[in-house]
C-alpha cells in the first residue's frame, strides 16, 4: 500500500502535520469536506506537512480555497531533500507555474479565476535528469506539464513535502490532502478527488475496560472535537485492556458515495514517556488489532492502518458497514 499521507483536519487541529506552527490552525470558516480545514494566515510561509521515505516519484493532492475575492491570492507546493528545494508548483488566480529548483520551467493557465470557491490541485513529480516529469491537474484537468531534467543539483530523491503561501502575503485554506508514491499495487498513481470525513464516538461499544477521567461512561471522555487534552480522557496501564466505541453515522448514501478507506485516528500521550498501544477496528464479528504505536509525553496524532477492505467481508466497504463499525484502542504494555 502506497498512500503515505491523508489529512482532512477533522480532528479540529493540525497535529497531523509533521511540524506545527502557531499561524496554521484548524478552522470551521470554510471547509470542503466534513467540519474543518487548515487556515494558513498571510503571515505564513512554507510549512512541512510530511517527512516521506526517500523516493524519486510522488503524487500529491490538495484542495484549496482563496477567501479574498479580487486579491492577488497564491499558494504553492514544495518538494525538498533536507533543506534543499528541488521544485515547486505555484498556483495563482489564473496561472500556474512549475519550477525545478527555483527556476520556472513551464506555465499553464485557466479561464476561471480561482478566488471564492474550493478547487482541487493534483501534482505528479518524478525526479530524473532526462525523463523527469512535473504534471499538474486543476479540478481533474491537466493544465501544465514539463518533461526533462527535474534534478536541479546532484540530489536525486525527495524526503519531505511542504505547502504554504508562495510569497508569505496571502491567506489560503487547505483540505483533503493526500500523498502517494509510485510503488505497490494500490495508491501508486494520481490520488484523485477524495474527501475526508470523521466519525466521532457516540456510544459504548463491545469493550469498555479503560478508566474514564470522570464519571462512568467512557465514550463521553473521548468524543470532543478538537481534543481537550487532559480535561477528559480514558487511560489504562494493564496490557490487553481496551475500549471500543460506536460512532456517529456518516450521512453518506449507498450508490452515491464510494468508501475508499477507513482508518482509526487518536490523540494520545503517555505520562512516563514511550508506551505502546494499538488501534482496533471491529466490523461484524471481525476484530482487527492493528500495529502497535509508541506514544510520547505530549499529545500527538496517531493513525491506524488504511483499511481498504472491510476485514469482515474482504470486500470494499459499504456505507451501511461503515455506519455500523466499532473502533477504539488497546493497551499493549
Amino acid at each position: 500500500m502506497t498512500r503515505l499521507f491523508t489529512e482532512g483536519f477533522e480532528s479540529g487541529d493540525v497535529l497531523g502535520f509533521d511540524a506545527q506552527y502557531a499561524d496554521v490552525v484548524a478552522s470551521t470558516a470554510y471547509k470542503r469536506s466534513g467540519n474543518y480545514s487548515a487556515f494558513f494566515t498571510r503571515a505564513s510561509d512554507r510549512y512541512l506537512i510530511k517527512n516521506v521515505a526517500e523516493g524519486s516519484e510522488f503524487y500529491f493532492r490538495l484542495a484549496f480555497f482563496y477567501p479574498l475575492t479580487g486579491g492577488a491570492n497564491e499558494n504553492a507546493v514544495f518538494w525538498k531533500n533536507n533543506t534543499t528545494t528541488l521544485g515547486s508548483v505555484v498556483c495563482g488566480l489564473s496561472t500556474i507555474t512549475l519550477k525545478v529548483g527555483t527556476s520556472a520551467v513551464a506555465t499553464g493557465s485557466y479561464s476561471q479565476t480561482l478566488d471564492g470557491s474550493w478547487h482541487l490541485l493534483e501534482i505528479h513529480i518524478k525526479l530524473d535528469n532526462s525523463v523527469g516529469v512535473i504534471e499538474t491537474k486543476l479540478n481533474g484537468i491537466l493544465v501544465a506539464s514539463f518533461s526533462g531534467d527535474t534534478i536541479p543539483s546532484t540530489i536525486t530523491t525527495i524526503d519531505r513535502m511542504y505547502i504554504g503561501d508562495a510569497a508569505s502575503t496571502y491567506d489560503v485554506y487547505y483540505d483533503d490532502i493526500a500523498i502517494n508514491d509510485a510503488s505497490g499495487s494500490v495508491d501508486n498513481s494520481w490520488c484523485g478527488d477524495g474527501h475526508v470525513i470523521a466519525l466521532t464516538p457516540s456510544g459504548v461499544g463491545n469493550a469498555s475496560e479503560l478508566t474514564p477521567s470522570s464519571g462512568s461512561v467512557n465514550y463521553l471522555m473521548v468524543d470532543e472535537v478538537p481534543s481537550d487534552g487532559d480535561t477528559t480522557y480514558v487511560s489504562g496501564s494493564v496490557a490487553e485492556t481496551k475500549d471500543l466505541y460506536n460512532f456517529t453515522p456518516t450521512g453518506l448514501y449507498s450508490g452515491s458515495h464510494v468508501v475508499l478507506r477507513a482508518f482509526v485516528e487518536t490523540r494520545t500521550r503517555d505520562t512516563s514517556g514511550s508506551a505502546p498501544f494499538a488501534t482496533v477496528i471491529q466490523s461484524g464479528s471481525s476484530v482487527v488489532e492493528e500495529t502497535a504505536q509508541y506514544t510520547t509525553l505530549s499529545y500527538a496524532s496517531y493513525k491506524g492502518t488504511d483499511n481498504y477492505l472491510n476485514p469482515a467481508t474482504g470486500l470494499a466497504w459499504t456505507v451501511d458497514e461503515l455506519d455500523a463499525l466499532q473502533a477504539g484502542i488497546v493497551i499493549k504494555e
